[in-house]
Order: C-alpha cells, then sequence, then structure tokens
C-alpha cells in the first residue's frame, strides 16, 4: 500500500505543478493582451481622432461653399409693374363695369352669376328686397364692353 499511497501522492504533485504553470502562462498571455490592445486602442483613438479632425474641416469646407454661394447669387430683382392699392379679380370688374352703367344705389345688389360659353361674365342686378332681378349683364371684361337685358 505504501507504493500505491506515494504513486497517487506523486500524481497529485504533478497534476498541481501542472495547473500552476498553465496559470501563470495564462497570466502572461492575458498582461500580453492587455499590452497590446493598450497601443491597439491608442492607435484607434489617434485614428478616430484623425477622422473627426478631417470630418471637421470638410464640413467647415461645406459650409463656406454654401456660404460663399449664396452670397454671390443674390439677384436685385425689380418689377416694372405697377399695382393698384387693392387688385381686383375678374369679378370685381365686372361688377364695377355695370355698376357705372346701371347707377349705385342702396335699393339694388350686384352679382356674378356665372360665366357664359364667351368668357364673358353674367352679372345680375337685383333688388334688394325682393331679390327680383331687374337686369342681366354680359360683361366682357377684357375689353371692358356689356350687353345689357333689362326685366319688366
Amino acid at each position: 500500500m505504501k507504493k500505491s499511497t506515494l504513486v497517487l501522492i506523486i500524481v497529485i504533485l504533478i497534476i498541481v505543478a501542472i495547473a500552476i504553470f498553465a496559470s501563470n502562462g495564462s497570466e502572461n498571455d492575458v498582461s500580453n493582451d492587455m499590452k497590446s490592445n493598450g497601443v491597439k486602442n491608442t492607435q484607434t483613438e489617434q485614428e478616430k481622432t484623425k477622422n473627426e479632425i478631417e470630418n471637421q474641416q470638410d464640413e467647415n469646407i461645406v459650409e463656406n461653399v454654401i456660404e460663399n454661394t449664396t452670397q454671390n447669387t443674390t439677384e436685385n430683382v425689380t418689377s416694372s409693374e405697377t399695382f393698384e392699392e387693392n387688385p381686383k379679380t375678374s369679378e370685381e370688374k365686372a361688377i364695377d363695369i355695370v355698376k357705372k352703367d346701371w347707377g349705385e344705389s342702396d335699393n339694388v345688389q350686384f352679382s356674378v352669376e356665372g360665366i357664359d360659353g364667351n368668357g364673358s361674365y353674367i352679372v345680375t342686378v337685383r333688388n334688394n328686397q325682393t331679390t327680383e332681378a331687374l337686369a342681366f349683364y354680359n360683361v366682357n371684361v377684357t375689353n371692358g364692353t356689356f350687353t345689357k337685358r333689362e326685366m319688366n
């Protein structure tokens, strides 16, 4: 029995020795990995910083180009048209032509009923109280002419 116990103790010591050497070797590997990662991390951080600086420079160039083009493309536009204070629509112009012919009165109202096939506006003169049609006008706004049909 002494031989078997002795062999068993030797085997256990060998296993413990292998475990100790294996753990020391892995610690060295870990520290070497950490050292190489530190170098790699430093290099990647430097590359990131360099890329950020280049991106900022590119953005500044783009902003300067955009600012310069917008400053250079400012144009002075002057209009040769003269506008009235209240520009009138074609319907308002048609009603004004009818008012000049009929004469303005508080007893009547003027309204545009539509446009005929020739593009003339149909303006109706109606009594304010009864809404009875007093006259129909076909008004050509472009040349200022009209035809009148009175109701009796």
